[in-house]
């Protein structure tokens, strides 16, 4: 099972480069530097957790410059992925494109499938945010043929999605629901409950979109279900505003507006999240 890391907070994602323990996989690299690059990212990781992105990027860079320094490629492959992500997640998808394009061609000259996949599949979100659909669907086949090859389901089920989000992005409804079908029945598979519901609430979006309420209805049925027993997330909002709509066309104005209520709510919730987040990082600044 390789991770994605664009599908993960920011905060996990920097977590696994500290369980995975490449940073300290070059031979030659010493205890004290290795242990001095863990503490940078251990730094900022709970910069991260604040919100304050700007100083995670400069203990980032700095853990990037150590690696350099003592030759350690693989620590500086992992660091340059947590900035990529770093990037992509705050928005700053020109820098989150140059980086991610960096990894890609570090993994093809190192030959390391499994990296690769991932930073194809990185890429490919990150083409797809610049509305770049064409490259986006490249990178994500590319990254599907990979992780085919290494026969990784979760890698197959994740590009899947993406391939389907792409698709969708660009009202190809047909194509997109072929993508996702065959996701979720991966996600099924491996039992990833939470990917499953994703999924089954981008089927609901397309189902709208075709007019055909009943099993629109039916897909956020199935999404809220799961997505409803965990924390705040913005596909349990969007399921939410789904089944509002789907009941409105219906006639069914008392459930439409329940989950029209829980949908305001919710988007209330983020709002107050975003701009607790920009508060914290002018506090640092």
């Amino acid at each position: 099972m390789f991770t994605r890391l664009i599908l993960l907070p920011l905060c996990c994602s920097l977590l696994l480069l500290l369980i995975s323990g490449k940073t300290v996989a070059d031979p030659t690299l010493s205890q004290t530097q290795a242990n001095l690059i863990e503490r940078l990212v251990k730094q900022a990781d709970q910069h991260i957790a604040q919100s304050q992105y700007e100083q995670a990027l400069e203990l980032l860079d700095r853990a990037y410059q150590h690696g350099e320094q003592t030759g350690d490629s693989t620590g500086q492959n992992d660091v340059l992925s947590a900035m990529a992500n770093v990037y992509y997640n705050t928005g700053q998808l020109e820098q989150a494109y140059r980086y991610y394009t960096e990894l890609v061609e570090f993994d093809k000259q190192n030959n390391d499938a499994v990296a690769l996949a991932i930073s194809l599949y990185n890429l490919g979100h990150v083409n797809a945010s610049r509305k770049q659909f064409s490259r986006a669907e490249d990178n994500f086949k590319a990254s599907l043929k990979i992780s085919q090859d290494l026969a990784d389901d979760v890698g197959i089920a994740s590009t899947l999605k993406a391939l389907g989000v792409n698709a969708q992005a660009q009202s190809k409804l047909l194509t997109a629901q072929k993508y996702l079908k065959q996701a979720l029945q991966l996600f099924v598979a491996i039992h990833d409950k939470t990917q499953a519901a994703r999924v089954q609430r981008h089927l609901g979006d397309i189902a709208h979109q075709q007019q055909r309420y009943p099993h629109a209805i039916d897909h956020y049925l199935a999404a809220l279900s799961v997505l409803q027993k965990q924390p705040f997330s913005k596909a349990l909002m969007r399921t939410h505003r789904g089944l509002s709509a789907s009941y409105q066309v219906m006639n069914d104005l008392e459930q439409a507006l329940q989950h029209h209520q829980r949908y305001a709510t919710l988007q209330q919730q983020l709002l107050e999240q975003q701009n607790k987040e920009v508060t914290q990082r002018l506090q640092v600044q």
